[in-house]
């Protein structure tokens, strides 16, 4: 029986895909915000401390499509403080220092993929969920 891995797939604007590139670059990783914190909680459960896959749709960008093109390393979830990140703006691109979430995700080695190594969102499988569910956090199994 094969083994099933888990990954996230999760869409990002891309203005703060863009603007992460020099946060990962200084601090080694990026945090993202996020209100699907149960999804998040499960899939640590599920990692168990482990990073794993982040599949990355740039969203609110012209030409993109329903593709991935970035990738990072999903290190872990963090609860928000105050809605803020627990290390403030020093892990979060500067696009979004308006931004207030419940929970954020940090990812380490992000990067916007070849265009010829894109994959359509319909290479993916749902995790306990069918894609579409209108979250824009979901578990995937590749």
């Amino acid at each position: 029986m094969e083994e099933i891995k888990i990954a996230l797939l999760a869409s990002v604007p891309l203005e703060h895909l863009r603007a992460s590139v020099d946060v990962v670059k200084h601090q080694k990783m990026v945090a993202f915000g996020s209100d699907a914190w149960e999804t998040l909680a499960q899939l640590d459960a599920l990692l168990k401390g482990n990073p794993t896959d982040a599949f990355i749709y740039a969203s609110m960008g012209i030409g993109i499509g329903n593709v991935v093109s970035w990738h990072a390393k999903y290190l872990r979830r963090r609860d928000a403080v105050n809605q803020m990140h627990p290390g403030g703006m020093r892990y979060r691109p500067p696009t979004t220092e308006n931004e207030k979430w419940t929970s954020y995700w940090e990812v380490s080695e992000l990067r916007e993929l070849p265009k010829s190594d894109w994959i359509p969102l319909n290479h993916f499988s749902g995790y306990g969920k069918r894609y579409g569910s209108g979250k824009r956090l979901s578990l995937m199994a590749h």
